[in-house]
């Protein structure tokens, strides 16, 4: 399996540490790997941050201009999003840290087939109090539904013009 990097900071020595997806997992002392990760939730304020950002795709259905160059950006291949496993994997470590508030967005999320099965299994596999999500809602009257019985909360809508 190829390893994914979910977040990268520096321990207590100034080392930079990377929190990796591999088969099989190995923590070696783990209390300090939570450490380290607590503290890199940590700003200067020290202000606990408790809130995590999952793109889950990074394609788009709009064009806009401050996002979307006219000479268009390459998209990831399907082969290259992290899988659902591994976002929920991704989720449950950021929720182990004292996250709480899960923000779903991309690019348009609700361009990922089977996204309300995501939602489902964020809902059910971490414990993640709050689960959101960005859109810019052209597909949501097809999504809203299921994305809300999968265990979605909230949901806010880019609205980027009021011209159609």
């Amino acid at each position: 399996m190829r390893q994914r990097v979910f977040g990268t900071g520096r321990d207590w020595t100034g080392t930079l540490v990377c929190l990796r997806w591999e088969s099989p997992i190995i923590f070696a002392s783990f209390d300090r790997c939570c450490d380290t990760f607590m503290a890199l939730l940590t700003d200067t304020f020290g202000r606990l941050h408790k809130s995590l950002r999952v793109s889950v795709t990074d394609r788009c259905n709009l064009r806009c201009r401050y996002c979307m160059p006219a000479v268009g950006l390459p998209f990831a291949s399907k082969d290259e999003l992290l899988s659902f496993e591994d976002i929920c994997f991704a989720v449950d470590v950021a929720v182990s840290l004292g996250v709480d508030k899960i923000r779903i967005t991309g690019g348009e999320p609700l361009l990922r087939s089977q996204l309300p099965t995501l939602v489902a299994m964020v809902a059910d596999e971490t414990d993640a109090a709050d689960i959101a999500m960005t859109t810019n809602a052209l597909l949501l009257p097809r999504y809203a539904d299921a994305l809300a019985d999968a265990g979605l909360h909230r949901v806010n809508i880019s609205l980027d013009s009021l011209k159609p």
